[in-house]
């Protein structure tokens, strides 16, 4: 209990650029104890990108199951997966694309996934990848693997962590298989369908650093898929710059230059487990 207390009360006192609710029954009676339910920042939001910023999120991120972020008014976010989901279907329909498969990204892009390939009435899968973590902190990532082996490396985060070559090899062999076991856990094999002169619509509940987005459109691109199209609802204008160079299309609904993360952008975001995302694989009623 005591660690507990010192660590809600050293988040407390850092100035962190969003405010939060903590939702965890546990953690909350701690807050309580303390006198707090909410902290906020005094310092304004931090353009996405910082690395110290992004490393003091994902440091604390641990001591709570879930977070809802509340500095948003209703009509800003999409009501929950579902609700994004319908309107990615609606804006592919009215762009006129004539996809021939949705592939989603595990775990949270499927119940999207689901929605987007019933409204254009074509099948849906997925592509995986694996996210590859740095050495003092799993959570911060330095690049990506797809579930053939295609890589993307941060090289400015993998530079700045200290990591290694040894070390991201043997975390890229690591991942790889991990993504390979999911894929073929997922699909009950590890290979992709025949994509062969079809255009494909990746689709994902939103980036940040979009680092399994990246590997997992390069991994697209290297197959004989004529048009990759990733559809996403909400990323920082950077990332998404960065993604229109690797799709062939990118479309997103909402590039907001404050981002701290994707759950800022949804009333509802709880987490999708394994058994639930494989369920969206099955074709709808």
């Amino acid at each position: 209990m005591s660690e507990d207390y010192q660590s809600i009360r050293a988040v407390g006192n850092r100035q962190y650029p969003f405010e939060f609710d903590v939702i965890d029954r546990d953690i909350d009676d701690i807050l309580g104890h303390l006198g707090h339910t909410r902290f906020e920042t005094r310092r304004g939001y931090y353009p996405h990108g910082d690395s110290n910023v992004l490393r003091t999120v994902t440091e604390f991120r641990p001591l709570w199951h879930a977070v809802s972020y509340t500095h948003m008014p209703d009509a800003d976010q999409f009501t929950d997966r579902t609700d994004a989901g319908r309107r990615l279907g609606e804006a592919l329909r009215d762009r006129e694309f004539d996809v021939d498969i949705v592939l989603a990204i595990p775990r949270g892009g499927l119940p999207l996934g689901r929605v987007v390939a019933d409204m254009l009435e074509v099948p849906l899968d997925i592509v995986v990848a694996s996210k590859i973590g740095s050495p003092e902190n799993p959570e911060l990532a330095i690049g990506a693997v797809a579930s053939d082996g295609t890589v993307w490396r941060n090289q400015e985060t993998f530079e700045r962590t200290g990591a290694d070559e040894s070390y991201f090899e043997q975390e890229r062999k690591k991942e790889t298989e991990t993504a390979r076991q999911k894929a073929k856990r997922y699909r009950g094999e590890p290979s992709l369908p025949d994509l062969t002169g079809k255009t494909v619509v990746v689709v994902d509940d939103g980036v940040a650093t979009g680092s399994t987005v990246r590997a997992s459109v390069q991994m697209l691109k290297t197959t004989e898929a004529a048009h990759v199209v990733l559809a996403v609802p909400v990323g920082p204008p950077d990332t998404i710059k960065e993604l229109q160079e690797l799709a062939d299309e990118v479309l997103c609904l909402k590039t907001p230059s404050s981002f701290m993360g994707v759950g800022q952008f949804y009333q509802r975001f709880e987490q999708v487990s394994d058994e639930e995302a494989m369920a969206y694989l099955e074709p709808s009623s």
